[in-house]
């Protein structure tokens, strides 16, 4: 029973590192999880069932190739391709099993040999995966030293399974090698974890950067529409003061002023929010405010900073996280409602925000919980901003009453 419940596993593990080793022969491509899901299934289905119950080598080896023909195919209609890329998968499954089995068994054709092997096997195919990753050149020059360390982790497995298989050593001696085998090991996965929180670290920055470039590309947007505008009443601007002379000397002054306010308001440009003078600012907030005005129902926002401000990068940093949560949260609401008010007055920068929120919140130590559905990629926006008003030796208070999530906020810049 055990064997069974073993042979499984490590099957399933098989599988799914083989198919891991086809995508690596593509570029990335949209395949419809449905398909892979079906072929995944019915290749893992056949295979473990027809290994456990007959064990023939030529339907093994049958069921094998279709299995990942038909993955493959997924990716690519071309048979030159597919019988390309299904050879060299399917020889790695074979060189990796027979290194593990052969010096070890006298393996017959058709033999259900201990599942330990087929443990070793599934660690060599991942060795085999990292390295066939690393041969078609799908790491970056800054990841030799983690794909060392993925190496090494399966490697000191195989290691200590065969040291344990070989039973020449006595029980003290299999103890120290264990202890030793598992205690690099997890040196070697707190490595990888750092590296992890690292390179995380890195992609978070370029969602910001990448968040920054679709702010200042909005905002270029607005600029070149209000030019545009100002450029077109230029241009026709002697008709207009002919009219408004003929208004002026019929002494029309009620049709002079409606003339003047079509002329204003021809001049507004809708996507211009915010007209604060401070570029940086302003960038973001059209970017943002005009997102909400485009999901929500009721926006209110007043600003009042000068032209000049220090620290525009962390005070944006505030104002882009505080924003973008208020505004997915609001979006669930019924009420769908925000308000902002940004004011600057003496050296503090003050910030306060109401937007309307589920009841459901989950209230934590330190401040309350993502409501956004990928938990795992959320949650840093809070983290930075909180960084960002310790930075200052400023204040932050966050409260939910009546429907309605209140966020204050001062700087002293």
């Amino acid at each position: 029973m055990m064997n069974t419940v073993v042979c499984a596993l490590t099957n399933l593990f098989q599988i799914i590192l083989l198919y891991q080793c086809i995508q690596l022969f593509f570029e990335e491509t949209y395949v419809k999880p449905w398909k892979q899901w079906l072929i995944f299934g019915a290749f893992y289905v056949s295979n473990t069932c027809l290994y456990l119950l007959y064990s023939r080598p030529w339907l093994n080896l049958f069921i094998n190739l279709a299995g990942l023909a038909g993955y493959t195919l997924l990716y690519t209609k071309s048979v030159k391709k597919i019988l390309f890329v299904t050879g060299i998968v399917y020889a790695l499954a074979v060189c990796s099993e027979t290194i593990t089995v052969l010096p070890f068994v006298e393996y017959q054709a058709g033999e259900v040999f201990n599942q330990v092997y087929t443990i070793l096997t599934t660690f060599w195919i991942f060795i085999c995966r990292l390295l066939l990753e690393k041969l078609l050149n799908f790491h970056k020059k800054n990841t030799q030293v983690q794909s060392l360390s993925l190496i090494l982790v399966p490697f000191c497995s195989i290691l200590l399974i065969i040291l344990t298989l070989l039973g020449n050593l006595n029980p003290d001696s299999i103890v120290v090698v264990l202890t030793v085998g598992l205690l690099v090991i997890n040196f070697l996965i707190l490595y990888l974890y750092n590296m992890l929180l690292k390179a995380f670290s890195r992609k978070y920055e370029n969602e910001i950067l990448e968040q920054r470039m679709q702010e200042y590309r909005n905002q270029l947007s607005i600029i070149a529409e209000s030019d545009e505008r100002v450029a077109s009443l230029r241009h026709d601007l002697k008709h207009h003061l002919c009219e408004l002379s003929v208004m002026a000397e019929k002494n029309r002054s009620s049709d002079v002023k409606e003339y003047l306010h079509g002329m204003m308001d021809f001049l507004q440009n809708p996507e211009e929010i915010m007209a604060t003078g401070n570029r940086e600012v302003d960038s973001l907030l059209n970017f943002w405010l005009g997102k909400a005005k485009r999901s929500l129902r009721q926006v209110k926002a007043e600003v009042k900073i000068p032209e000049k401000l220090s620290d525009t990068f962390d005070v944006n940093t505030v104002l882009g996280n505080l924003l973008e949560n208020a505004i997915e949260a609001a979006i669930q609401t019924e009420e769908q409602s925000l308000e902002i008010s940004v004011r600057y007055d003496r050296g503090f920068l003050q910030i306060n925000m109401k937007n309307s929120c589920s009841d459901n919140l989950q209230k934590l130590d330190n401040g309350y919980a993502t409501t956004k559905k990928d938990k795992r990629n959320h949650g840093l926006g809070l983290k930075n901003v909180k960084r960002i008003v310790d930075k200052y030796h400023g204040e932050l208070e966050m409260c939910e009453q009546d429907g309605y999530f209140f966020t204050n906020v001062v700087l002293y810049l």
